[in-house]
């Protein structure tokens, strides 16, 4: 007999689905619900390699391996935490513009830029790739022609 409990901060973990498959082939051997108290059993087993599956629709799904020994008449798997799916440890967003965006009949070169660097230096650089036009503005963008097209770098802070 294989036995546990799957709980959720000491909380019991009712009606999860629990799984058993051989570790050797990942063929399932069976499966149950856990009770009100969050407990589980497997019985008739052979010795061998076993995974236990559980899960549950508002937790992480948890695997457990363990040996069921031919010496044992018994495996008491313990207490198995899972961990509750709304609760987020940390968030992280990122985004990032394209590094060109077709805006009417104008090409923008999104540049992402602090406000310490100097523009000036910006526009000394792609000057080696482009030819500018005539209209240079060195405030919030820098317009410029591009094989012929009207184009804008612009600056965001």
């Amino acid at each position: 007999m294989v036995t546990g409990r799957l709980e959720d901060n000491l909380q019991p973990v009712a009606d999860a689905t629990v799984s058993l498959v051989n570790a050797t082939d990942s063929s399932l051997i069976a499966f149950s619900r856990t009770d009100s108290l969050g407990k589980f059993s497997f019985n008739h087993l052979q010795p061998g390699s076993y995974c236990l599956s559980a899960s549950h629709i508002n937790f992480h799904p948890q695997w457990k391996n363990f040996e069921f020994p031919p010496e044992e008449d018994s495996v008491n798997l313990g207490r198995i935490s899972l961990k509750d799916k709304t609760v987020l440890d940390e968030v992280t967003l990122r985004a990032q513009r394209p590094p060109v965006e077709v805006n009417g009949d104008t090409l923008e070169f999104i540049a992402d830029i602090s406000s310490t660097i100097d523009r000036g230096s910006i526009v000394k650089k792609l000057n080696t790739r482009f030819t500018f036009g005539t209209n240079i503005a060195y405030n919030r963008w820098v317009n410029f022609i591009h094989s012929g097209t009207p184009a804008k770098l612009i600056a965001r802070q």
